[in-house]
């Protein structure tokens, strides 16, 4: 399921949650109405198979993934950034919209590189929870990328999702998405993704599953600068735009801005680098609603 905008969510929970409060009955009635709305709607509403990334360093530089190659929390929009790593990672994400909604999103994710066949090579397995008790997404990804050049990395991954309801039968369907990056200079680099490929059915209505192009650049300014910015079109939608950056102020400080449209979003968020520890944080305003959504992730490097 693709979460897009409001940190990963769906759309449809995007306009709903503007009447969230606190109360459980209001959470329990718009987890039911999502729920419905996702039913009756076109699977336009439902994105993708595969989940944006909740990982707290994108999401405070605006959403920016397509070419964060040797990074592997973008896998999840372009499984070719997983070409590159070069350690071992685990790593856990956790967001939530508006900062008080029932529907959050937990990811996890844990790469290995350099297979015992392709010293070039980086394969993963990702985990992805999106929703509550009423209406809930889980996304399960197997993920392999390998530098096919020196400077042009390929990459694949393969989903499997189900979706569950708490008044209604529970489905899945598989999902195949792929990617490129191409380093074009030791600074520039430039990425394409594609998930959802293969545009599943998925439900007994015959809804399909559009895919979503991600196409971006990242330019490294000096070690410790980085600009980036995608642009993302899904089958059926108008095209989103994400802007971003990271800069280190310490050697174990890194402050982050970003900015995206379609919805809008101001965001940013600090990341520290603990030896084999980073810690990050992010905060996203949505000025139209005057609401403010988080997100926090950790990423150990296994040695």
């Amino acid at each position: 399921m693709h979460k897009r905008g409001l940190d990963a969510q769906h759309e449809n929970t995007y306009f709903l949650l503007i009447y969230h409060n606190n109360s459980s009955l209001m959470k329990h009635l718009i987890s039911i109405i999502v729920t419905c709305t996702l039913l009756l709607c076109s699977r336009t509403a439902a994105g993708s198979l595969v989940p944006v990334s909740s990982d707290a360093r994108i999401r405070s530089m605006g959403g920016v993934t397509a070419s964060l190659i040797g990074y592997a929390p973008a896998m999840y929009t372009n499984p070719a950034t997983l070409a590159g790593s070069e350690s071992m990672t685990a790593s856990l994400a956790y967001s939530d919209p508006l900062g008080k909604s029932a529907m959050t999103t937990v990811q996890g994710i844990l790469a290995v590189p350099r297979m015992p066949f392709d010293d070039q090579a980086t394969a993963a397995l990702a985990y992805d929870r999106f929703g509550d008790d009423l209406y809930r997404e889980t996304t399960v990804l197997l993920g392999y990328a390998t530098r096919v050049t020196q400077w042009l990395a390929a990459g694949v991954s393969f989903g499997w999702m189900q979706r569950e309801f708490s008044a209604a039968d529970d489905d899945s369907a598989p999902g195949i998405s792929a990617g490129l990056v191409a380093s074009v200079s030791e600074r520039l680099s430039i990425g394409a993704g594609m998930t959802a490929i293969n545009t599943p059915e998925i439900g007994d209505n015959g809804e399909t599953v559009p895919h979503v192009l991600t196409t971006g650049a990242t330019v490294r300014l000096d070690d410790d600068m980085l600009l980036g910015g995608d642009i993302r079109k899904q089958q059926g939608r108008k095209a989103s735009w994400c802007f971003g950056g990271e800069a280190g102020v310490l050697p174990w400080l890194m402050l982050r801005a970003g900015v995206s449209g379609n919805p809008w979003t101001y965001s940013g968020g600090t990341g520290l680098q603990l030896g084999d520890v980073h810690l990050d944080a992010a905060m996203i305003r949505y000025p139209d609603l005057e609401k403010t959504g988080f997100a926090v992730s950790v990423q150990m490097v296994i040695r």
